[in-house]
């Protein structure tokens, strides 16, 4: 965490350099508030018709399917992280943002066999529709 906060005080790119999105892949909820502590913006995606060359030098695809790429949720749910979806939906993820080939987080999370993060999603969106 301390190379992080470094690199953040050096002006580190946040968006656009899929930080958010790995911290999400790999259950790091420690790295996503520092991230969005710094200005990170938890509902960023890659979009995959950029034509920016430096989105694509750290981006990869999600899953490793080509051109799919979602938000820190997508890949927080699909890779069954509960309490890193936890935070990121108290932090304002939007549950409802879709990837770049059309899919929810919780359709992710349902298609990795992780239905507890599928349920915890549910309450939510269901909570901010009543």
């Amino acid at each position: 965490m301390s190379i992080l906060r470094l690199l953040l005080q050096h002006g580190a790119i946040i968006n656009g350099a899929n930080a958010i999105q790995r911290a999400g892949e790999y259950g790091r909820p420690d790295v996503l508030k520092a991230l969005i502590d710094a200005g990170g913006d938890v509902n960023w995606v890659l979009d995959p018709d950029s034509t920016d060359p430096d989105l694509y030098t750290t981006a990869r695809p999600f899953n490793d399917i080509q051109n799919l790429y979602g938000t820190a949720l997508h890949y927080a749910a699909s890779n069954g992280h509960f309490e890193t979806v936890k935070f990121l939906l108290d932090h304002g993820a939007n549950p409802l943002k879709k990837d770049s080939l059309g899919a929810r987080a919780g359709e992710r999370a349902q298609d990795n066999g992780h239905p507890e993060i599928v349920s915890l999603i549910e309450s939510r969106v269901l909570a901010t529709h009543e």
